[in-house]
């Protein structure tokens, strides 16, 4: 692999979101994870209501992420916040509030959200 092709890329690194379901009950059911860049840790998103994480998650936003995820012909999702009832909640970074999407945005990366560079 003498010609394989090398990079030296100058700029603003822009995120190149991946998700992921954990602590599956099925594999269509579970926490979202997400990560900004493939060497990210894995973190979660926000759908909460209060302080900085102002706006909730609702199932127009499930929509989007379940297409993320790669569930293409999804027509219906829920949204499940964890208020509380899961016994073992997951440590890391937060990565994403304020999901806002539109019912048009096709996954995640279209709708409107905020990005947290590593809020805990």
């Amino acid at each position: 692999h003498n010609l394989d092709v090398g990079l030296n890329c100058e700029g603003t690194r822009e995120p190149v979101w991946q998700f992921q379901l954990t602590r599956n009950v099925t594999n269509r059911i579970g926490v979202v994870q997400a990560r900004p860049f493939p060497d990210s840790a894995w973190g979660t998103i926000c759908g909460g209501t209060l302080g900085i994480f102002g706006k909730a998650f609702n199932d127009r936003d499930a929509l989007s992420v379940c297409r993320s995820l790669g569930f293409t012909d999804v027509t219906s999702a829920s949204a499940v916040v964890n208020t509380g009832h899961i016994t073992d909640p997951l440590t890391g970074p937060i990565y994403i509030g304020n999901v806002d999407c539109t019912g048009t945005d096709y996954l995640l990366q279209n709708c409107s959200f905020t990005y947290y560079d590593n809020v805990r």
